[in-house]
């Protein structure tokens, strides 16, 4: 198994944005980046150390996320990417609210995906401060 760690204290997101443009055709088949867990090949993530039990719509989604730590998601940028079928067949903001619910559920006061006015989401891996 190949591992890519990605955690808080060295958290590059020039080599995060890498690792996860790689996905799925990436040589590592464990991915950490901040707080989150990412076993490419079985599709599951954990937040840390629980598994987070996602849907193949909300793997894609957190893996879009993670692909764009802190970077201002709007509407536009979720439309034009080329999300796999099933994706493109669900609406992306049921799916979004879906994982956020999930991550709130294990993260407690941590706050990951957060909503911005005006622009829709912004993800932080590592948490926001509050």
């Amino acid at each position: 198994m190949t591992t890519l760690s990605l955690r808080r204290s060295r958290h590059d997101p020039a080599q995060a944005r890498r690792a996860l443009e790689a996905y799925p055709h990436s040589s590592s088949d464990l991915i950490e980046i901040g707080d989150f867990t990412i076993r490419t090949a079985e599709r599951t993530a954990a937040l840390s150390g629980q598994d987070l039990h996602l849907t193949s719509e909300e793997f894609d989604a957190l893996m879009f996320l993670l692909n764009r730590p802190r970077c201002m998601i709007t509407p536009r940028t979720v439309l034009t990417t080329n999300w796999p079928e099933q994706v493109r067949q669900t609406e992306f903001l049921k799916v979004f609210l879906s994982l956020r619910k999930k991550l709130e559920a294990i993260a407690g006061d941590k706050q990951y995906l957060r909503t911005e006015p005006l622009i829709v989401y912004r993800f932080d891996p590592a948490s926001f401060t509050p």
